[in-house]
């Protein structure tokens, strides 16, 4: 059974504890392992959509096998394989850690192994972070980033707590580069330039989270607080038109006039699509 932490959403696997037991997360806040809900109404197949009884084994209509779970955040019962809970909305294909990690710490991928250096979560408003008290460094897992960029009063509690968000973009800086592992998998980490020109280089690993060097979260903050992460796209969305533009010029087309984008051909389509993706 998964279970979700209602402070900071980070899920584990609480398979083969009681109902009722609790444990303690490792952003500090106390978890209550409830019981799955037992009525869950006509579901949707995973794999098809068609609606499905709870006690189908089955579905009628792809013959996709059917099995309940529970939903790690409201507890409702839905199908394995839904990607969203049909009663809160909540996602469920987010992985889930052992048990036992939420009693564990990660490591600092900045300082060297050998200073034994942890990362001790902190709470700022409803953000959860991992902070390294030796270099001032702060991990912030993937669902949690998502949110601070999309949620104003998130920014706005960190703009209050974190240094940097009156800095004014900068270039990125020519220091050698190392790539750091990332705390949570130890997989190396890719290293980019967030929102392409906030001068702030980040590591990322897609799968778990951002790591932000001591100061950079509060500069990536700031940076989409004055709008940096509008300008940056609307900056790429321009790029790509003018990308397609010479595109059809070299196929001998005719060029795209006032913002329309009637396009043909094989190569049209994949620039078109690059744009709409622009704009998701």
């Amino acid at each position: 059974m998964i279970v979700e932490c209602p402070a900071c959403r980070a899920r584990y696997d609480a398979s083969g504890r009681a109902p009722g037991s609790r444990f303690r997360c490792r952003c500090g806040a106390e978890v209550t392992i409830g019981q799955p809900g037992a009525d869950a109404g006509t579901l949707d197949c995973p794999r098809c959509g068609a609606p499905a009884s709870p006690d189908s084994t089955s579905c009628a209509y792809c013959h996709a096998a059917l099995a309940l779970v529970g939903c790690p955040r409201c507890l409702g019962r839905v199908f394995a394989g839904a990607r969203f809970c049909q009663h809160c909305g909540a996602p469920l294909e987010v992985p889930a850690q052992p048990l036992a990690a939420a009693a564990a710490t990660m490591r600092c991928p900045r300082c060297p192994e050998s200073s034994g250096a942890r990362l001790a979560p902190r709470a700022v408003g409803k953000t959860h972070l991992e902070e390294c008290p030796a270099c001032a460094g702060t991990w912030v897992d993937g669902q949690t980033f998502a949110a601070i960029v999309a949620d104003r009063d998130r920014q706005a509690a960190l703009a209050s707590a974190l240094p940097g968000l009156t800095a004014e973009a900068r270039p990125v800086p020519e220091a050698e580069v190392r790539y750091l592992k990332c705390p949570d998998c130890a997989r190396l980490m890719n290293r980019e330039n967030f929102g392409r020109r906030s001068g702030v280089v980040v590591d990322v690993c897609k799968a778990h989270g951002v790591w932000f060097d001591g100061g950079e979260l509060g500069e990536v903050v700031g940076f989409v607080m004055r709008g940096g992460l509008d300008e940056s796209r609307r900056r790429e969305l321009e790029e790509a038109r003018q990308e397609l533009q010479r595109r059809r010029a070299e196929l001998g087309e005719e060029t795209v006039e006032g913002g329309a984008l009637e396009l043909g051909g094989r190569d049209g389509a994949s620039l078109l699509e690059r744009v709409l993706r622009l704009l998701r």
